[in-house]
């Protein structure tokens, strides 16, 4: 009976502390909380409470932003940033907005998507040439573009299609300034082109217009904003790989461009260089 007791207990003690154990891990893993989460190319980075940037995928390039190039299935934490605001994965590069309005950038850098003057890979963060004032950043497939305290929005990267929207199709490894735009609220960068939402509630793209991803009615490149068709009311606006939408104050959503794979969500899958209503 003695024996019983003691293994009663025993196992009970076992179960407690089991029990602590779990609820100690729940704990840790509540203080990590997650403020904001992006999905790039094939790697994922998030913003923590603390301030810190955690990415997780494919290490390639130096795109987790540790240190190395080795890919990771779970989180690693980008080296030195303690401050970010934001952050944004890209195509193989991501970039982070610091509360003092500085972005970092850090992975594959060959058409100068990092933004520091440079076309070399950085496996740890490095600064963005020329830029205190940002609010946020918005990495692409080979370009980066950030929205500054002013309203107005720089890229930098990949020029070629003009999709840093200040008038040319060259590459720049520091950040040029989008043209006439003065009163973006938010910026976002595709594949080959970018937009901005403005406050008035107009979206203003730039870049490869084929398949009619500018939105504007047309399919020619530009390498300077254009405004997107019918489109006044815009709360928010995304770029993918070669099609775009917004979402309206309405609660709708707009998108326009390749609709091939059924990828504007009007039950077509004809493209549409205006938008039309998912």
């Amino acid at each position: 009976m003695v024996s019983s007791s003691i293994r009663f207990i025993g196992s009970a003690v076992v179960r407690s502390v089991a029990l602590l154990a779990l609820l100690l891990a729940a704990t840790s893993l509540h203080a990590q909380d997650y403020l904001s989460v992006s999905a790039g190319g094939s790697h994922t980075c998030a913003v923590l409470a603390s301030g810190s940037v955690q990415c997780w995928g494919a290490g390639g390039n130096g795109r987790l932003g540790n240190g190395g190039t080795v890919d990771s299935s779970t989180p690693v934490a980008v080296s030195g940033i303690t401050t970010a605001i934001a952050v944004s994965a890209g195509g193989s590069h991501s970039c982070a907005v610091l509360a003092s309005g500085g972005v970092r950038c850090w992975g594959f850098g060959g058409n100068g998507q990092l933004g520091n003057g440079g076309t070399v890979d950085s496996s740890t963060p490095v600064a963005v040439s020329g830029i205190s004032t940002a609010t946020s950043v918005s990495a692409g497939s080979v370009h980066s573009c950030a929205l500054l305290a002013s309203g107005g929005v720089q890229c930098w990267g990949a020029g070629g299609n003009g999709r840093l929207g200040n008038g040319g199709t060259v590459d720049s490894s520091t950040p040029v300034s989008v043209s006439a735009i003065t009163t973006a609220t938010s910026v976002a960068a595709g594949g080959s082109h970018s937009c901005a939402l403005l406050a008035s509630g107009g979206v203003q793209c730039w870049g490869l217009g084929s398949f009619g991803r500018l939105g504007n009615g047309g399919t020619l490149d530009s390498s300077t904003p254009v405004a997107v068709s019918a489109i006044t009311t815009a709360t928010s606006v995304s770029a993918g790989g070669s099609h775009s939408c917004a979402v309206l104050a309405n609660g709708g959503v707009r998108c326009w461009g390749a609709g091939g794979i059924g990828q504007l969500g009007n039950g077509s899958m004809l493209d549409s260089s205006t938008p039309v209503a998912v």
